[in-house]
């Protein structure tokens, strides 16, 4: 339970922290963008572990869905850096959900699903 409340801690903190950034200040340096990526990648990954909790579930969907999230958590973990200089690379920008859409691009195309 207190590692539940340590997660959202942890994920509110993120989130404060990505919305508090200025886009301009971080598009004018690529070693911030490359910061800001890993920390957005980092709060993928804590999201993926914290879905991995309902391995344990009675439900065939949600026993799946873990099953699922603990392959991404694992792919993004080890291919984070190849996933930073692709999104410096392709100028993905600093919208979450260009973000998100590319890290799930990456990971399906890839054939980790």
């Amino acid at each position: 339970m207190q590692s539940k409340i340590l997660i959202v801690c942890l994920l509110v903190g993120v989130i404060t922290f990505i919305g508090v950034l200025p886009s301009t200040c971080i598009a004018d340096d690529k070693e911030e963008l490359a910061k800001f990526y890993e920390v957005c990648i980092s709060s993928e990954i804590s999201k993926c572990q914290a879905k991995t909790t309902l391995s344990k579930s009675r439900s065939a969907n949600l026993r799946g869905c873990a099953a699922k999230n603990l392959k991404k958590a694992a792919f993004l973990q080890s291919n984070k850096d190849m996933l930073i200089k692709e999104m410096i690379k392709n100028d993905i920008g600093v919208k979450p959900y260009k973000i998100g859409y590319f890290l799930n691009k990456k990971f399906y195309a890839l054939g980790y699903n």
